[in-house]
């Protein structure tokens, strides 16, 4: 047993975004969101179990279409400066080669590059890499040969592979956020014999390491660098005591990694059916692409298939002192050069060193009953030094990594852990429960504590407790674990486990969502079939709060997406469907899922009215998304003055559409400026949005004279007048003040000389007369010469500046 020397203080930090990033989102710069592949985005503020839950609130809000199936887990950058404007991004990574850097808020494409020599789509390549002509990706026929359908339900001919189509980039890339650099792996058929030879006999079949620039896509650190290399063995298909790396043979599904500076990158082989394969594991310099570390699972193996690591697409678990962990699959094993079945460590600090081991005891059944360990993948247990991962078996190991008796072989049963720490019994029916795409944990700090969930082929969802150290209620081989909580929803049979991510925001109540990819009502393991997404209460797996299926076609996911795992942030899922066949021009979707919602404006932005008289605003809706907005909107206003009420052409509402609010007044109504608020709620409850409107209030104004009857320069002008409502009943009352402000002409605006005759009028005030009833203000009209005047008054509350006209001769 080769003893772990790391003290590991652990971990699960979620990494971090760009340096440029101003918002406080969190990115998904790594597969399974961090290095300790937890699947879960604890950041997550708009997505809860009540609005996924609420009837019609969430679904389908648009797709992109790019070219090429999706295999990888689409990234997410918050808050990155791409062509002078600030965006949200989604990166989206396909089997044809290309990478897309689609606007995370938009069905907007921000750029696209092709590694290939197929420029079409608006995909340029990369700056700083020409791929020769003819190069594309490899169709996966030319790899494997054709085969025939083998079940009627297969639609056509090339269908039955696990990887439909074409081969280009299938694992997930990885983000650095500090140098904005992404590290991706693709595979390319060339012209010529640029690469090594392969198992087909040719040179044409390459692997390439690239890094590009996330903001322009240009190639970096003088990429690509083509990925080659060999170790000493004996093995099947060894030459002259070497096991080469073969291009064509190397399946490179499980997510890159990025630790100290390296590029971890591991492989197995297409469907057990390239002859002689192993597994790898390769390291590189993330920053000059200079490979530093080589590793074969089963250099000396006999067997003609071996040590594949697979895992379901999943990327090493990483813990915090840098120890990057592979689970692999079937083959040959002696804990001294062959791993098959097995965990395995590597130190990072200067590349991929080889370091530990834990392996089952019945590894031996397990690689003679194709019940590969490696189907899935591992994961540390965040704040703990606990690595843990399950496999075709059922069985969660769990291992402390700063004890060393953790490691090494497992005693045969029934001698009790270590190693392992401890055994935990997901189900006892080996060979028919197979764990895949693996585990995703809830680091909740209060209430019902941290769960780790998994989701087995032909099995519910089921979540287990962590007590702090080791999980509840394990189970035996006899009887399996007792799950705290556990669903209802069954998988389609065969190879249809479900793939899993989780959303809360940190530990709160009613926020954590268990998401689910999982196929409709097929075994999904080779074909193309329907899928469907799922959303379950993180706290009762009992209770669903939403599918795909529910809205028939408007939430559709269309094809399954194998291997690749919701993407939750910033309040939309991002779920890549699967092309309908393997036949040019192979076009596929990413579905947006997330919160429906509307706009909502009114206009005119202000209204005058007199007492008594009524104003009319139009109040519009439409959907924020292209999808639409499936509510009706019912509307109210608030911030009436007293004695106003309001009414709305239409309410409840569909969207889009308009309706005419109007606002009446009575007499009583004070003069005033009034801020209205106008709010539309749709019928879930959900969604709320509010415009803002201004009603004035203002007193219409009866004059008690003839304003077309001059007075002499130097006489006094009686001023009599009444404040009146919109219906020209008199309001007048000692109550209410009239001040004079000014006297203009109205042809120039020019002002005139303000005065009154007598001292009637203290102050410039009307003075009320109730015999009128109204207000008098006996003008002076020395120094007044002949024209057409207005007198500028104010009454008290009214924010109008009010005029009474007069003429002089």
């Amino acid at each position: 047993m080769n003893s772990l020397n790391a003290r590991l203080g652990m971990l699960a930090v979620v990494l971090l975004c760009t340096s440029g990033v101003a918002s406080a989102q969190v990115g998904l710069l790594t597969n399974r969101y961090d290095n300790a592949r937890t699947g879960a985005n604890l950041s997550e503020t708009q997505l809860n179990t009540s609005n996924v839950g609420a009837s019609n609130a969430f679904g389908k809000l648009w797709s992109y279409t790019v070219d090429g199936a999706i295999f990888a887990q689409p990234l997410y950058v918050p808050g990155l400066n791409i062509g002078g404007g600030t965006h949200n991004v989604l990166y989206v990574a396909t089997m044809n080669d290309k990478l897309y850097a689609l606007d995370a808020d938009s069905a907007a494409t921000l750029w696209c590059i092709s590694f290939t020599s197929d420029t079409s789509g608006g995909c340029n390549n990369p700056g700083g890499f020409t791929p020769s002509a003819g190069t594309g990706p490899i169709p996966m026929t030319d790899i494997l040969g054709h085969r025939p359908p083998v079940l009627p339900d297969l639609p056509v001919a090339d269908t039955n592979f696990n990887i439909v189509g074409n081969i280009g980039i299938l694992s997930t890339p990885v983000i650095d956020g500090t140098t904005n650099t992404m590290y991706l792996v693709v595979r390319s058929e060339e012209a010529g014999t640029p690469c090594a030879m392969n198992f087909l006999g040719t040179q044409n079949m390459c692997q390439r390491l690239h890094a590009v620039d996330i903001t322009t896509g240009a190639e970096k650190f003088g990429g690509p660098t083509t990925i080659a290399g060999s170790v000493p063995g004996n093995g099947l298909g060894s030459v002259s005591g070497s096991v080469t790396f073969d291009p064509a043979m190397g399946n490179q599904r499980p997510g890159l990694a990025l630790v100290n500076g390296q590029i971890f990158i591991a492989w197995a082989s297409h469907e057990d059916s390239t002859p002689n394969y192993h597994g790898w594991v390769m390291s590189y310099s993330a920053s000059t692409l200079l490979q530093t570390g080589i590793f074969c699972v089963s250099p000396n193996s006999t067997q003609s298939h071996s040590g594949g690591i697979w895992m379901w697409g999943r990327a090493p678990a990483v813990d915090s002192n840098g120890r990057v962990y592979y689970m692999t699959g079937n083959g040959d094993w002696d804990g001294v050069t062959e791993y098959g079945d097995s965990f395995i460590g590597f130190n990072s600090t200067s590349g991929a060193n080889f370091v530990d081991f834990f392996t089952p005891s019945d590894q031996g059944d397990l690689n003679g009953g194709d019940l590969d360990l490696g189907s899935s993948g591992a994961m540390m247990i965040p704040g703990t030094n606990l690595l843990v991962g399950a496999g075709k078996s059922s069985i969660l190991y769990v291992m402390d990594t700063t004890n060393s008796g953790d490691f090494g072989l497992e005693p045969t049963l029934p001698a009790l852990p270590p190693p392992p720490l401890q055994d935990v019994y997901i189900n006892n029916n080996i060979g028919t429960n197979y764990v895949k795409a693996g585990p995703v944990y809830w680091n909740r700090s209060g209430g019902l504590g941290p769960w780790i969930y998994l989701w087995a082929e032909n099995d519910v969802a089921k979540a287990y407790h962590f007590n702090g150290s080791t999980f509840d209620n394990p189970g035996t081989v006899i009887i399996p674990a007792t799950p705290i909580s556990m669903g209802t929803v069954g998988t389609p049979g065969g190879n249809a486990g479900a793939i899993l991510s989780l959303s809360a925001n940190g530990s709160s109540p009613g926020s954590g969502i268990l998401w689910a990819s999982i196929p409709t009502n097929h075994d999904a393991d080779v074909g193309i079939f329907a899928g469907t997404i799922r959303a379950f209460n993180a706290d009762d797996l009992t209770k669903e709060l939403w599918n795909s299926d529910l809205s028939g076609a408007r939430d559709a996911v269309g094809n399954w997406g194998k291997t690749v795992p919701p993407s939750v942030a910033n309040g939309r899922v991002y779920v890549p469907s699967f092309p309908a066949g393997p036949t040019a021009p192979f076009t596929n979707t990413v579905a947006v899922y997330g919160l429906f919602d509307f706009r909502l404006s009114a206009a005119p932005p202000s209204i005058t009215v007199s007492p008594a008289g009524s104003a009319a605003y139009t109040v519009s809706i439409a959907s924020v998304y292209p999808s639409g907005f499936p509510n009706n909107v019912t509307y109210n206003v608030t911030g009436l003055p007293s004695g106003a009420s309001s009414s709305l052409s239409v309410n409840p509402q569909e969207v889009p559409g308009n309706s005419i609010a109007t606002v009446t007044t009575v007499s009583a109504t004070p003069a005033g400026t009034y801020p209205l608020t106008i709010t539309g709620t749709d019928t879930s409850g959900v969604q709320s949005h509010s415009a803002g409107v201004t009603l004035v209030v203002s007193y219409n104004i009866c004059l008690l004279y003839d304003s077309s009857k001059a007075k002499k320069s130097g006489s006094t002008f009686p001023i009599k007048l009444q404040i009146c409502d919109a219906n020209g009943t008199n309001l007048s009352s000692a109550a209410i003040t009239v001040q004079a402000q000014s006297v203009t002409m109205v042809s120039t605006s020019a002002p005139a000389p303000l005065d009154d005759s007598g001292n009637a009028n203290p102050d410039f005030d009307f003075r009320y007369d109730p015999t009128l009833p109204g207000y008098i203000y006996n003008l002076s009209l020395k120094g007044i010469s002949t024209g057409t005047y207005n007198l500028n008054f104010q009454v008290s509350g009214d924010p109008v500046l009010h005029s009474a006209q007069f003429q002089v001769k």
